[in-house]
Protein backbone atom coordinates (compact mmCIF):
# COMPACT_ATOMS: atom_id res chain seq x y z
CA UNK A 1 0.00 0.00 0.00
CA UNK A 2 1.14 3.56 -0.71
CA UNK A 3 1.23 5.93 2.25
CA UNK A 4 1.66 9.69 2.15
CA UNK A 5 3.34 11.76 4.82
CA UNK A 6 2.78 15.52 4.90
CA UNK A 7 4.28 17.99 7.34
CA UNK A 8 2.74 21.43 7.72
CA UNK A 9 4.77 23.79 9.85
CA UNK A 10 6.86 26.81 10.31
CA UNK A 11 10.01 26.02 8.40
CA UNK A 12 13.54 27.14 7.69
CA UNK A 13 16.00 27.41 4.83
CA UNK A 14 19.47 27.98 6.29
CA UNK A 15 22.72 28.47 4.43
CA UNK A 16 26.32 29.49 5.07
CA UNK A 17 28.81 30.41 2.38
CA UNK A 18 32.40 31.65 2.34
CA UNK A 19 33.16 35.26 1.45
CA UNK A 20 36.32 37.34 1.20
CA UNK A 21 37.73 39.64 3.85
CA UNK A 22 36.94 42.65 1.61
CA UNK A 23 33.30 41.60 1.43
CA UNK A 24 33.19 41.02 5.17
CA UNK A 25 34.76 44.41 5.97
CA UNK A 26 32.30 46.24 3.72
CA UNK A 27 29.10 44.53 4.90
CA UNK A 28 30.03 44.26 8.59
CA UNK A 29 28.42 47.59 9.34
CA UNK A 30 25.22 48.34 11.27
CA UNK A 31 24.23 50.92 8.67
CA UNK A 32 24.33 48.24 5.97
CA UNK A 33 22.21 45.65 7.77
CA UNK A 34 19.22 46.15 5.48
CA UNK A 35 21.42 46.80 2.47
CA UNK A 36 22.88 43.31 2.89
CA UNK A 37 19.47 41.62 2.61
CA UNK A 38 18.69 43.81 -0.41
CA UNK A 39 22.00 42.90 -2.06
CA UNK A 40 21.36 39.19 -1.55
CA UNK A 41 17.99 39.56 -3.29
CA UNK A 42 19.42 41.64 -6.18
CA UNK A 43 17.75 44.84 -4.95
CA UNK A 44 20.85 46.90 -4.14
CA UNK A 45 22.31 49.59 -6.41
CA UNK A 46 26.08 49.15 -6.23
CA UNK A 47 26.83 52.12 -8.50
CA UNK A 48 24.68 54.52 -6.51
CA UNK A 49 26.37 53.37 -3.29
CA UNK A 50 29.90 53.48 -4.77
CA UNK A 51 30.54 49.90 -3.71
CA UNK A 52 34.08 48.73 -4.54
CA UNK A 53 34.12 45.89 -7.05
CA UNK A 54 35.81 43.47 -4.65
CA UNK A 55 33.05 44.00 -2.06
CA UNK A 56 30.04 43.25 -4.27
CA UNK A 57 27.84 40.22 -3.69
CA UNK A 58 26.65 39.25 -7.15
CA UNK A 59 25.11 35.91 -6.28
CA UNK A 60 21.54 35.49 -5.08
CA UNK A 61 21.37 34.54 -1.39
CA UNK A 62 20.75 30.82 -1.95
CA UNK A 63 24.02 30.51 -3.87
CA UNK A 64 25.89 31.06 -0.59
CA UNK A 65 25.66 27.48 0.63
CA UNK A 66 29.08 25.96 0.00
CA UNK A 67 29.65 25.43 3.73
CA UNK A 68 26.17 24.19 4.58
CA UNK A 69 22.55 24.17 3.51
CA UNK A 70 19.47 22.68 5.11
CA UNK A 71 15.77 23.05 4.51
CA UNK A 72 12.71 21.69 6.24
CA UNK A 73 10.12 21.89 8.99
CA UNK A 74 10.87 23.50 12.33
CA UNK A 75 11.05 20.66 14.86
CA UNK A 76 9.37 22.84 17.49
CA UNK A 77 6.31 23.78 15.40
CA UNK A 78 4.96 21.16 12.99
CA UNK A 79 2.09 18.78 12.37
CA UNK A 80 2.54 15.42 10.66
CA UNK A 81 -0.34 13.82 8.76
CA UNK A 82 -0.01 10.28 7.42
CA UNK A 83 -2.66 8.93 5.05
CA UNK A 84 -3.17 5.57 3.38
CA UNK A 85 -3.86 5.17 -0.34
CA UNK A 86 -7.60 5.58 0.31
CA UNK A 87 -7.05 8.97 1.95
CA UNK A 88 -7.76 7.74 5.46
CA UNK A 89 -5.75 9.57 8.14
CA UNK A 90 -3.83 7.02 10.19
CA UNK A 91 -1.77 9.49 12.19
CA UNK A 92 -1.90 13.20 13.00
CA UNK A 93 0.46 14.84 15.48
CA UNK A 94 4.12 15.75 15.78
CA UNK A 95 7.30 13.68 15.60
CA UNK A 96 7.98 13.77 19.34
CA UNK A 97 4.46 12.54 20.21
CA UNK A 98 4.74 9.71 17.68
CA UNK A 99 8.10 8.63 19.06
CA UNK A 100 7.00 8.83 22.69
CA UNK A 101 3.87 6.81 21.90
CA UNK A 102 5.49 4.06 19.84
CA UNK A 103 9.23 3.98 20.50
CA UNK A 104 10.30 5.97 23.60
CA UNK A 105 13.84 4.53 23.41
CA UNK A 106 14.43 6.12 19.99
CA UNK A 107 16.68 9.20 19.88
CA UNK A 108 16.21 11.43 16.85
CA UNK A 109 19.58 11.44 15.03
CA UNK A 110 21.42 14.68 14.53
CA UNK A 111 22.78 14.83 10.99
CA UNK A 112 26.23 16.23 10.43
CA UNK A 113 27.75 17.90 7.38
CA UNK A 114 31.05 16.10 6.98
CA UNK A 115 33.45 17.37 9.62
CA UNK A 116 31.62 20.71 9.92
CA UNK A 117 28.80 21.75 12.20
CA UNK A 118 25.87 24.06 11.54
CA UNK A 119 26.78 26.65 14.16
CA UNK A 120 28.84 29.68 13.17
CA UNK A 121 30.79 29.53 16.43
CA UNK A 122 32.46 26.19 15.62
CA UNK A 123 33.34 26.69 11.94
CA UNK A 124 36.97 26.74 10.86
CA UNK A 125 38.59 30.21 10.78
CA UNK A 126 37.45 32.41 7.92
CA UNK A 127 34.88 34.88 6.63
CA UNK A 128 31.29 33.77 6.15
CA UNK A 129 27.87 34.90 5.08
CA UNK A 130 24.95 33.28 6.89
CA UNK A 131 21.30 33.56 5.86
CA UNK A 132 17.96 32.19 7.01
CA UNK A 133 14.59 32.28 5.30
CA UNK A 134 11.57 31.48 7.45
CA UNK A 135 8.20 30.38 6.15
CA UNK A 136 4.95 28.63 6.94
CA UNK A 137 3.08 25.94 5.02
CA UNK A 138 3.72 22.45 3.67
CA UNK A 139 7.40 21.67 4.18
CA UNK A 140 7.29 17.94 3.57
CA UNK A 141 5.27 15.79 1.17
CA UNK A 142 6.38 12.27 0.28
CA UNK A 143 5.15 8.75 -0.43
CA UNK A 144 6.40 5.38 0.76
CA UNK A 145 5.20 1.85 0.15
CA UNK A 146 4.74 -0.92 2.70
CA UNK A 147 2.29 -3.72 3.41
CA UNK A 148 1.34 -2.36 6.82
CA UNK A 149 2.45 0.91 8.37
CA UNK A 150 4.63 0.54 11.46
CA UNK A 151 5.37 3.84 13.26
CA UNK A 152 8.62 2.37 14.65
CA UNK A 153 10.02 2.11 11.13
CA UNK A 154 9.56 5.83 10.48
CA UNK A 155 12.74 7.72 11.35
CA UNK A 156 13.39 11.45 11.48
CA UNK A 157 16.74 13.19 11.01
CA UNK A 158 17.34 16.74 12.15
CA UNK A 159 20.07 19.32 11.75
CA UNK A 160 20.85 21.77 14.52
CA UNK A 161 21.38 25.35 13.37
CA UNK A 162 21.75 28.78 14.94
CA UNK A 163 18.08 29.36 14.07
CA UNK A 164 16.63 26.15 15.49
CA UNK A 165 16.40 22.44 14.76
CA UNK A 166 15.38 21.58 11.20
CA UNK A 167 13.74 18.29 10.22
CA UNK A 168 16.09 17.56 7.35
CA UNK A 169 14.92 14.13 6.15
CA UNK A 170 12.54 11.25 6.85
CA UNK A 171 13.09 7.53 6.32
CA UNK A 172 10.87 4.48 6.35
CA UNK A 173 12.48 1.06 6.71
CA UNK A 174 15.88 2.75 6.24
CA UNK A 175 14.84 4.15 2.85
CA UNK A 176 14.82 7.92 2.40
CA UNK A 177 11.41 9.38 1.51
CA UNK A 178 11.68 11.90 -1.32
CA UNK A 179 10.36 15.31 -0.29
CA UNK A 180 8.38 17.00 -3.09
CA UNK A 181 6.95 19.81 -0.93
CA UNK A 182 7.37 23.49 -1.69
CA UNK A 183 3.95 24.96 -0.98
CA UNK A 184 4.76 27.50 1.71
CA UNK A 185 4.72 31.26 2.23
CA UNK A 186 7.88 33.20 3.01
CA UNK A 187 7.50 35.09 6.27
CA UNK A 188 11.01 36.35 7.06
CA UNK A 189 14.54 36.69 5.79
CA UNK A 190 17.74 37.65 7.55
CA UNK A 191 21.41 37.62 6.69
CA UNK A 192 24.68 38.52 8.37
CA UNK A 193 28.42 38.32 7.83
CA UNK A 194 30.81 36.70 10.30
CA UNK A 195 34.49 36.37 11.04
CA UNK A 196 35.54 33.20 12.81
CA UNK A 197 38.98 33.37 14.40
Amino acid sequence: MIYTIEIHSRGLDVGIGKITQEQYDYWNNEDREYDLTDALQNNFDYEENNTPEECKLYEYYNEYEDVLYTFGPDMDAHQITIKDSSGNIIYMGDASDMINEHDPEYDIPMLESGDRDYFMSVLEPGFYLQWCQGGKGKYFDGDFETEKFDPKKLKFHIRETDFGDVLDSVEYEDESIENTAGDYDIKSFEASVHFVE
